[in-house]
């Protein structure tokens, strides 16, 4: 038997010499027929399209995928009779069940087995034993993970299964393959059929298992995309089985086709190991483009068929590739819809055409229980039979009178509810109007409600809609069968659904479900209507090439060439995807798995092998443009306003071009890619805030954005908007900002910071959030959610106690002999501490039982760590002496704390120390502010923080006040915890001098802003989490308050955080 192999790419290679071969045999042997086997049925279609393009006969050629040949292969040696198919979703299916029923509590799996996300693990797991040969009984002989329970209940799982499908006599994708590995032999239809194998990148072994009997047989020619780049390595695996098999190596012949300069380097030299020399920019081939979302990015593909097409380029000469579909597919779909440009999908899913979504919203009518919106849809569908109307007796009533009825009555609840309710308003509308013509016969004078009996054939009309469909349920629950549910509901949408070719297909796409009688699964009407939903979301809607543009994913095309290919949405993240594996069996049980099967020639593929797979998908895709390809990603998520990174894949083929290997910021300056701008004429993006993209052009090039401003004047006028107004997005329902000049009057007059002390604090919570000001300050909102109830002693209650604490110690020692902490006296004052703790505690107010625990506890934890901290400090600074506690200042006449502002205006202060003392030594006053625990974060030494940490300064203002004849002040803050002193920060006078001018500055910043209205949010991560207005500002506070940095009205914000 004849054997050849030939390798190469796609085209020119492959395909010239397929029409070769195919050539040579219908010249040569014209009566013999021919089989050809291609992994995809686009593929296949793509084949009979050129050799219909060249002439060649077609009636003695069997197109085939290696499923459906083995599929053909079993049918017909064992008869239709004997044996039953399942598909891929019917296979979940009793894998579900297997997995539901026959796993006890003590299963490993036993918890999760009615997840979704195991179920799919699942069925891919035993897929991937079955099509690497191995059976369940070679994993329950396997002792190396006998003691694995997660193997044991995989290797029962795959018993089970096993003798079900071989007792039922079901076959699925794998038995069917497995079967027809034997039956090829016997086969008296293809046999000694030439057979050619096209486009076969990957193979597993029950594949090869399968091949190999076919090749036993007949002349066999084989094309195997490949080449000599590294990550190859798999299909040059497959092409050494095949010369292990005696296959010939044939070179392709040299061809006059010539690709374009940029198109060959990227064939040749994409994901190499050394880059070649670079491109000339202005060479033709390749075109790579950002935008700045998939929106704009989808208009400048349309922009870029169009121009193809002037330059002679056909329609169904264009591939639009799709990484990501469901980002993608929709978009274009309606661009290209409005554009009436000609095109096909080949990954629309039959779900999403009209006949399957009626079909859908049927069984949903029959299984949810909320009826309004299926029965909605199904009354209002465009594919609905106009005769079902008549035959049943309703009359026709629109959306409006639905939802008005609806509403009116408040029809919820289940079928038997609607129509007691639908008759009790029938009746009760007759009697009205029966009552009301009494009237008018007794006294024709008399005034009445007018009642429109209209209504009356709108609401029977409605019962018998209801009727329809409650009785149909009801006669669906009484089947016995999957066979008699299904020709029921068959029977139901064929009276529903207008006859149609997209009507036939959503039942030929669910004829397998009759198998579900074999597989011992409980007649249910919701299980059918899920394992349906499922079938008809998966299932594709076109498996041929036609005429206009090809809208497709990129692995469903391989070996397709296209003239153009456009290649969208090139980011990370989304290509390449993931190489996660869904697989049970990890790549550690793998590799011991392997040790024990080597002698039998049993092998598991590594997941480490799936990491060349997306490189080996882009550079076929690649290689499948002809002409010219275009690469393009978006630069803005829209739904989340945030930057997208292209893809690591782009960056490469930059690399090729530019011929260095370029990091990400030389890829947003490389010749070769090409950044696009909103047009001002066409979109109004170019006005959008939060879509905003032409700082960019500002940052880089001045002289191009002031001639921008000439060119375009709108861009300038939409400038100057933003200088007024923040649009589009807003934080709240007055956009951070306040404008009404009654409530900026009323800012100015009753929450002036002016006109008496303020806490500085509440200037601190301005400088951290001032929308969290507002509604603290302005609202009096205490919060806008309540928190989990969780009981704690606040920050504040520790402060206070630690405050009373001390101030009652310290009055005990002006009483008593004993020093504040005298080290010599060291266990009379312990005991007076006790004593102290003891008391203060003692007065706290505990009413609430499940705290009594919580203060036991902090009582005996704030005794233990003043105790360190009072022993530590006396040894650390004897000197220093406390000299009073509690002390306010700037309230009730006690020492006055101002600061002098612009304008001859000043603000005055009130504040509170917990601790004053004096070091007579150094002639330093300090003041001492006392916490419990460590802080988040604790600010760093006489600085303010980007304005949250200005009490300490304002301290050294009332010191001064205080103490006027001092040398030295200092205001601290003091964590206190188990080792003493935690954390400390302080504001000294010696700094304080230089920095006056600042906190003034900040201060007076902040009378602004409040007295200007301004009250925009300010997120930050850590300080969000427990903000209780967090609700207020929304998901996307963040990016929208990034996107709103360069309006000029929040510069004075921007000094303050930059102090």
């Amino acid at each position: 038997m004849l054997k050849q192999i030939l390798t190469g790419f796609f085209y020119p290679d492959l395909q010239n010499a397929f029409l070769e071969k195919i050539d040579f045999y219908q010249r040569e042997s014209p009566h013999i027929p021919l089989i050809v086997l291609a992994p995809e049925g686009l593929l296949l279609s793509h084949l009979k399209k050129i050799l219909t393009k060249e002439k060649k006969g077609l009636a003695n050629i069997f197109f085939f995928t290696l499923s459906e040949f083995a599929q053909s292969i079993v049918l017909f040696n064992l008869g239709q009779d004997d044996i039953s198919f399942i598909s891929q979703f019917l296979q979940q299916a009793m894998l579900e069940q297997i997995a539901q029923k026959d796993l006890n509590q003590d299963s490993y799996f036993f918890s999760i087995a009615r997840k979704k996300g195991f179920l799919n693990s699942l069925c891919e797991t035993i897929r991937e034993l079955k099509l690497h040969g191995i059976s369940s009984q070679d994993m329950l002989n396997q002792a190396s993970l006998q003691d694995s329970p997660k193997y044991k209940d995989i290797a029962r799982i795959f018993s089970i299964y096993e003798k079900k499908t071989k007792q039922k006599k079901l076959y699925d994708l794998q038995e069917t393959v497995k079967a027809a590995s034997t039956l090829i032999g016997q086969d008296d239809r293809y046999y000694g059929f030439p057979l050619i194998l096209y486009g076969f990148w990957q193979l597993c072994p029950l594949e090869k298992k399968f091949l190999e009997a076919c090749f036993s047989y007949r002349d066999t020619t084989a094309f195997v995309p490949c080449c000599d780049l590294p990550f190859y390595k798999n299909i040059q695996r497959l092409q050494d089985w095949f010369l292990s098999l005696g296959f010939e190596r044939l070179m392709p012949k040299s061809d006059l086709f010539a690709l374009p300069p940029l198109l060959k380097k990227l064939r040749e030299s994409l994901f190499a190991e050394v880059l070649p020399c670079a491109a000339n920019p202005e060479e033709k081939g390749v075109e790579i483009f950002s935008s700045i979302n998939h929106y704009s990015e989808v208009q400048e593909i349309e922009e870029k068929i169009f121009t193809q097409c002037e330059n002679g380029y056909a329609l169904d000469s264009i591939g639009i590739l799709i990484s990501k579909p469901e980002n993608y597919l929709s978009c274009l779909e309606d661009t290209l819809a409005s554009s009436k440009v000609p095109f096909y999908s080949c990954i629309d899913r039959v779900a999403r055409i009209h006949e399957s979504r009626l079909f859908l919203e049927i069984l949903q009518a029959f299984t949810k229980d909320t009826l309004e919106d299926s029965l909605f849809t199904i009354a209002h569908s465009p594919c609905i039979h106009k005769a079902f109307f008549e035959q049943s007796g309703i009359f026709p009533f629109s959306p409006v009178d639905w939802l008005r009825i609806s509403r009116e009555l408040a029809l919820k609840g289940n079928y038997s509810q609607w129509e007691k309710k639908l008759e009790k308003e029938i009746v009760l509308y007759l009697e009205r109007i029966s009552s009301q013509a009494s009237l008018q016969e007794g006294d024709i004078f008399r005034f009445s409600e007018r009642i429109d009996s209209s209504k009356i054939p709108l609401l029977k009309s409605f019962l018998l809609f209801i009727q329809f469909w409650h009785q149909s349920l009801l006669t669906l629950e009484k089947q016995k069968s999957y066979n008699d549910l299904i020709d029921k509901i068959f029977s139901l949408y064929d009276q529903v659904c207008v006859f149609s070719a997209a009507r036939e297909k959503t039942k030929q796409a669910l004829a397998s479900l009759i198998q579900l009688d074999k597989m011992d699964i409980a007649v249910s009407v919701l299980y059918f209507s899920e394992i349906a939903t499922s079938i008809l979301e998966n299932t594709y809607c076109n498996n041929v090439l036609r005429n206009g543009i090809c809208l497709s994913d990129l692995e469903r095309t391989l070996g397709i060439p296209f003239s153009i290919v456009i290649l969208p949405g090139l980011v990370e993240k989304e290509f390449p995807p993931s190489s996660r594996t869904l697989s049970l069996i990890t790549d550690k049980e793998k590799k011991i798995l392997n040790q024990s099967w080597e002698k039998k020639g049993l092998f598991l593929g590594f997941s480490s092998d799936r990491f060349l797979a997306p490189k080996l998908l882009y550079h076929l895709t690649l290689s499948s443009a002809l002409n010219k390809a275009f690469l393009s990603f978006p630069r803005i998520e829209t739904s989340t306003n945030q930057e997208k990174m292209p893809s690591i894949y782009l960056l490469e083929t930059a690399s090729v071009l530019s011929g260095i290997a370029l990091n990400f910021s030389q890829f947003w300056k490389c010749p070769f890619v090409n950044h696009l701008m909103a047009d001002p004429f066409s979109h109004t993006e170019i006005l959008s805030s939060w879509l905003y993209d032409l700082c960019l052009l500002k940052k880089e090039d001045k002289s191009a954005w002031d001639n921008l401003l000439k060119r375009y004047p709108l861009v300038k006028k939409s400038q100057e908007n933003r200088r007024f107004q923040w649009i589009h997005k807003n934080f709240t329902c007055f956009d951070g900002v306040l404008r009404d000049i009654s409530c900026l009057r009323l800012l100015q007059k009753k929450y002036s910071l002016l006109d008496y002390p303020v806490d500085p604090r509440l200037l601190e919570l301005y400088s951290l959030c001032p929308f969290r000001f507002f509604m603290k300050y302005i609202l009096r909102f205490s919060s806008f959610y309540e928190p989990a109830s969780i009981a704690r002693i606040s920050q504040w209650e520790q402060k206070k106690i630690i405050s009373d604490i001390l101030s009652h110690l310290y009055n005990r020692e002006q009483e008593s002999e004993v020093s504040y902490y005298d080290p010599v006296e060291e266990n009379q004052t312990s005991h007076s501490l006790k004593e102290v703790v003891r008391f203060v505690f003692s007065c706290k107010d505990k009413s609430k039982e499940k705290e009594e625990l919580l203060w036991e506890v902090e009582e005996e934890k704030t005794c233990e760590n003043l105790e360190y901290y009072l022993a530590s400090q006396s040894l650390k600074d004897p000197d220093s002496s406390p000299v009073d506690f509690q002390i306010n200042y700037g309230c009730n006449g006690n020492f006055s704390c101002t600061l002098e502002l612009q304008e001859d205006t000043k603000i005055s202060f009130r504040g509170y120390f917990d601790q004053i003392s004096y070091n007579p030594i150094a002639n330093i006053w300090e003041g001492i502010h006392y916490y419990s625990g460590k802080p988040y974060i604790c600010p760093k030494p006489n600085s303010f923080n980007r304005g949250e940490t200005l009490h300490l300064a304002v301290d050294l203002l009332a010191l001064q006040k205080m103490y006027p004849d001092a040398l030295l002040y200092k205001s601290m803050e003091r964590y206190i915890g188990a080792k003493g002193i935690l954390a400390e920060t302080y504001f000294s006078s010696e700094e304080f001098s230089e920095k006056k001018q600042t906190l003034q500055k900040i201060c007076q910043n902040i009378v602004y802003g409040i007295e200007n209205g301004f009250f925009f949010p300010v997120p930050s991560r850590e300080k969000c989490m427990y903000c209780p207005y967090l609700e207020a500002c929304g998901p996307f506070r963040g990016q929208i308050y990034e996107s709103k940095q360069d309006d000029p009205r929040i510069d004075f914000f921007k000094e303050i955080k930059e102090r």
